[in-house]
Parts: structure tokens; C-alpha cells; sequence
């Protein structure tokens, strides 16, 4: 199945440049614009000056300073259309569903292949590019 990212935008925060690296590497061949913050802080900051157009937040979990799971509540809050995929090699069990009740994001565990990342985004998007509205 194809993955289009056409007109579509992904927030991608780590604290690992290694990781966001990969990331636009993996997604920009697809279409996706990718918007990369190595912070939550910045992450808010970049969601500010592109007026909320992002489609999806793709954030690591533990961060300093802001960690994915309060990045997403505050990215919510101000544009609640996000949808929200964390990553992380240290994920708690129900951790999301404590956070979003009946709107649980999504999870990715680290370390992924492109083909893993590329799996979980079809759950988000359809190959027309449309948003599953999950």
C-alpha cells in the first residue's frame, strides 16, 4: 500500500537529532513536510509560526523540559484537530490512555525500521493522503 504525504504536515520533536534526522529522512521522500523541534518548548514555538497547520504530532515521550505527553495535552489544547503518535523506547504501559481518554494516540516503540514507522502512519493516513480521523 502506498503512503502519500501531499499537503500534509508532521511536528517531529526528539531531543535526539540522530532520530529527527532519520525521521525527515524516511518522511520527506513521501511528501510530508516535516517540521523538526529537538524540544517541547520549540516544538510549541514552531506550531506558533506555522498558525497550527500540522497534521500530526510525532514527539519522543521523555524529553527534557517538556516531555511528549505534556507537548501534546498544550498542542491540543490550542489546535485540537492534532493527532498525536509518540515514540520511545521507555513507554509505561496505558500511559496514553490515562492522558487522552477516547482519543488515544498512537505508539511507535524504539528502535523502529522505516517500513514499522511507515506501517503506523497508514493508521493516519490514507494513501490519498486524506486523515483517518481516528
Amino acid at each position: 500500500m502506498h503512503l502519500s504525504g501531499n499537503e500534509k504536515t508532521i511536528l517531529a520533536v526528539d531531543d535526539d537529532s540522530a532520530v529527527l534526522n532519520l525521521l525527515g529522512a524516511i518522511l520527506r521522500p513521501l511528501g510530508f513536510t516535516i517540521l523538526s523541534a529537538s524540544s517541547g518548548l520549540e516544538a510549541m514555538q514552531l506550531a506558533e509560526k506555522s498558525a497550527g497547520n500540522i497534521d500530526l504530532l510525532l514527539s519522543d515521550v521523555v524529553m527534557p523540559e517538556m516531555g511528549g505527553p505534556e507537548l501534546a495535552v498544550r498542542l491540543r489544547e490550542r489546535y485540537p484537530e492534532v493527532e498525536v503518535m509518540f515514540i520511545s523506547g521507555f513507554m509505561k504501559p496505558g500511559l496514553d490512555e490515562d492522558l487522552y481518554p477516547g482519543r488515544a494516540p498512537g505508539f511507535l516503540r524504539k528502535p523502529f525500521t522505516p517500513s514499522e514507522l511507515i506501517s503506523k502512519l497508514r493508521e493516519y493516513f490514507r494513501p490519498s493522503g486524506e486523515n483517518t480521523c481516528k
